[in-house]
């Protein structure tokens, strides 16, 4: 049924919000399987590292939360916790994971699930080194991140295949139930360049910054509104 969702027609409605939050990225989703039975997304970027601050490419590198990564994660389990959450999974990386259980103290029944399908890409020879030098090759190269194989890293197709087993898996399991994924840059990048590939390359790297949240409503697997909310300019 998946394969399907990249032939859906999509239909697209999209306003900006201010809203007082921090600078963690936040996708809300909502998939519509055929019954009408709803599971409810909601995507959340890892806070702000010393390596983000830094201008370091992390990939699957573990990274570590700036004291402002600690504040932006307390900031948004303080707003999720007025949603009707049901589970919690994490990228296995520490940047993620610690993020996920700082959020987590907002729902203390819910035990935090790591999964490595929710990880970054694997960068390859490009980890560790300055995202400069990252941008530089992919602007000769002419290509988009959710297209990028690097070398000694993960190709897109296998991020590609991350993105569409975890969806089929939370499909499957929470039929009518609200999922948080505390995850990364380039698996929202991939779900965007996957399930609404309409949107422009800017737009998707909109939506993986940090400060901006944004929302996806799918029913039967076409998408019926898309809209943004900025949360960096208040708290």
């Amino acid at each position: 049924m998946l394969n399907s969702m990249s032939s859906m027609i999509l239909l697209l409605k999209y306003f900006y919000v201010n809203q007082g939050l921090t600078n963690v990225s936040i996708l809300l989703v909502s998939f519509y399987n055929m019954k009408s039975d709803t599971v409810q997304l909601i995507l959340v970027r890892h806070g702000e590292t010393h390596e983000n601050a830094a201008g370091i490419v992390q990939g699957q590198l573990p990274g570590t939360l700036s004291v402002k990564g600690i504040i932006q994660a307390e900031a948004v389990g303080s707003f999720l916790s007025t949603h009707n959450i049901n589970a919690i999974f994490t990228s296995d990386l520490a940047r993620a994971w610690d993020t996920a259980r700082i959020i987590s103290a907002s729902f203390p029944s819910i035990a935090v699930v790591a999964d490595p399908r929710l990880r970054e890409q694997h960068l390859g020879r490009f980890q560790g080194g300055p995202v400069i030098r990252l941008l530089r090759v992919l602007k000769k190269e002419g290509v988009e991140m959710p297209s990028f194989d690097p070398e000694d890293g993960e190709s897109a197709a296998c991020l590609r295949g991350r993105v569409n087993e975890f969806l089929g898996l939370l499909s499957e399991r929470y039929e009518g139930k609200t999922v948080c994924l505390v995850t990364h840059h380039g698996f929202i990048q991939m779900f965007l360049y996957i399930f609404a590939s309409w949107t422009s390359s800017t737009e998707r790297a909109e939506s993986g910054q940090n400060g901006v949240l944004t929302f996806v409503k799918f029913k039967n697997y076409e998408v019926s509104e898309l809209w943004r909310v900025d949360c960096s300019k208040k708290r």
